[in-house]
């Protein structure tokens, strides 16, 4: 498919397009910690939920999307919209989720140990090789000493550290690529919030012609059908992104984004509202 994106440069019409969001101290200083505790939640519920459910590769992405969801969420709360800030906090959130979950298996032996000591003292004299260390690092040697389940096969030594390092960058990849996703959007800086899509839909073939032409596009050959989308920052205070899609016999295109001042948007919401209301009658008094 053809087309442009919403990377910040100049529209089809000549307006300049949203630049990228200014770095903002008091932002970063909020975003950070939150990706951090959010990232040591994540770590946690998911520890927790291995015991009972854990197919190897599909758990670590469903932990992955789940963060990334989560970020999504948190991004648009706090709009940060530095998208180096945005990155800083998705790659220490999913590191956080990744390792947390060993050091919470870790804190937990501990934890027992603790709640149990004479019985554990017994298993070091008779089984030692069963009681896992009071170091970290060396709690992780000794859980690849003893082996990971993964499917029929038990994976030790080199291959269980390979197995969770396939876990980290599936939760690291699934995370980033909802975030990076989100953070594709515009961004105003003048009332510090993203932009968001305003209004979407098909339109007929005729109707994205029209449209096309307002817009200054050029649209060669007989268009099937089309679809629009209109995004805007919430305060309005910054140009509306306009984008086309449409289908041909001899492939499929799309324009946009088409930056849209005032008079052109309001051009623009003319069509689409015109077209809405005369859907809605011919909805309402269909031809016999």
């Amino acid at each position: 498919m053809e087309g442009m994106d919403a990377s910040g440069e100049e529209g089809r019409l000549g307006l300049d397009a949203p630049r990228s969001g200014r770095f903002d101290l008091r932002r970063f200083a909020l975003w950070l910690p939150l990706c951090g505790v959010l990232g040591l939640l994540i770590a946690v519920a998911a520890e927790v939920a291995q015991r009972y459910f854990a197919p190897f590769l599909l758990f670590p992405l469903m932990v992955g999307v789940l963060l990334g969801g989560m970020l999504v969420g948190l991004l648009r709360v706090c709009e940060v919209g530095h998208r180096p800030t945005v990155l800083a906090g998705a790659v220490l959130a999913a590191v956080l989720a990744a390792a947390g979950q060993h050091y919470v298996a870790f804190w937990r032996a501990q934890e027992s140990l603790r709640s149990d000591p004479e019985h554990y003292a017994k298993l070091r004299l008779g089984f030692p090789e069963k009681v896992p260390p009071d170091q970290w690092w060396a709690f992780m040697q000794w859980s690849a000493s003893r082996g990971r389940q993964v499917w029929s096969w038990q994976a030790r030594g080199a291959m269980a550290w390979a197995t969770w390092g396939v876990d980290g960058l599936l939760v690291f990849g699934a995370t980033l690529l909802l975030v990076l996703s989100a953070a594709r959007l515009p961004y105003c800086n003048r009332c510090r919030r993203w932009y968001h899509t305003t209004q979407v839909g098909r339109i007929e073939p005729a109707e994205a012609r029209q449209l096309a032409e307002v817009v200054d596009v050029t649209v060669g050959g007989e268009i099937l059908r089309g679809r629009y989308r209109l995004i805007r920052c919430p305060g309005g205070c910054g140009p509306a992104g306009l984008f086309l899609s449409w289908e041909q016999r001899d492939g499929d295109y799309a324009a946009g984004p088409i930056w849209l001042g005032p008079a052109e948007r309001g051009r623009v919401q003319e069509l689409l509202d015109d077209w809405a209301a005369k859907r809605q009658a011919d909805a309402e008094d269909p031809e016999p």
